[in-house]
C-alpha cells in the first residue's frame, strides 16, 4: 500500500477505497483514497505525510468475476511473470519507470544486464531485478544501483529512482 504497488497495467489505487488508520496516541481513523496522495510507485505514506502512524485495515472494491474466469486470470499473469521476471531472491523491481522508458531497458542500454558486483547482479533475464546470486550484502546492491544511476544519467541524462525502500545502519 505505502508503494502503491502495481502490475500489467493495474495497481493497488485501482481497487483500494479507503484504509483505517491509528496515531501514536492510539486514535483511530479513517481515510478515502483521494486523502493517500496515491501515484505511481508512491502515496503520502513515501512523502512522510503520516508519520507516526499505522494501517489497520484496508478495503478494496473487487471486481465480480466466476470462479473459472479468476483461475485463468490467476494463471496466465502467473505465466507472464514466469516468462519475463527471474526465480531466485531478489527484492522486485529495484527501479521505477523514467516517462516513456521502461528501467529494465534503460539499464539494458547501458550495458548492465548480468552486471556484478560481489553476489549482487543485475538479471540477465530482467535487469530491473537485482538478483542474491550467494552472500550478496546490502553494500553490493546499493553499489550495482549507483553504477546504474550513474550509466544511466550519462547515457540518456535521466535519473534512475529507486522503487525499493533502503533501511538499516549506512542509509
Amino acid at each position: 500500500m505505502v508503494y502503491n504497488a502495481g502490475a500489467y497495467d493495474g495497481c493497488l489505487a485501482d481497487v483500494l477505497t479507503r484504509v483505517g488508520m491509528a496515531d501514536k496516541e492510539g486514535h483511530e481513523y479513517v481515510l478515502d483514497i483521494n486523502e493517500l496522495g496515491l501515484g505511481y510507485r508512491e502515496s503520502g505514506f513515501t512523502r512522510r505525510l503520516f508519520t507516526d502512524q499505522v494501517i489497520l485495515w484496508a478495503e478494496l472494491r473487487l471486481l465480480p468475476a466466476g470462479t473459472d474466469e479468476l483461475q485463468k486470470r490467476i494463471e496466465e499473469l502467473d505465466r507472464l511473470r514466469q516468462e519475463t521476471q527471474p526465480r531466485g531472491r531478489s527484492a522486485g523491481s529495484i527501479f521505477k519507470n523514467v516517462r516513456e522508458y521502461p528501467a529494465w531497458w534503460l539499464i539494458d542500454q547501458v550495458r548492465l544486464r548480468g552486471h556484478r558486483i560481489g553476489d549482487a547482479e543485475f538479471s540477465a533475464k530482467h535487469p530491473n531485478f537485482i538478483l542474491n546470486v550467494g552472500r550478496a550484502r546490502a553494500a553490493d546492491v546499493k553499489a550495482l544501483m549507483e553504477l546504474a544511476q550513474e550509466r544511466v544519467w550519462a547515457e540518456f541524462s535521466l535519473r534512475l529512482l529507486p522503487e525499493v525502500a533502503f533501511v538499516g545502519e549506512g542509509f
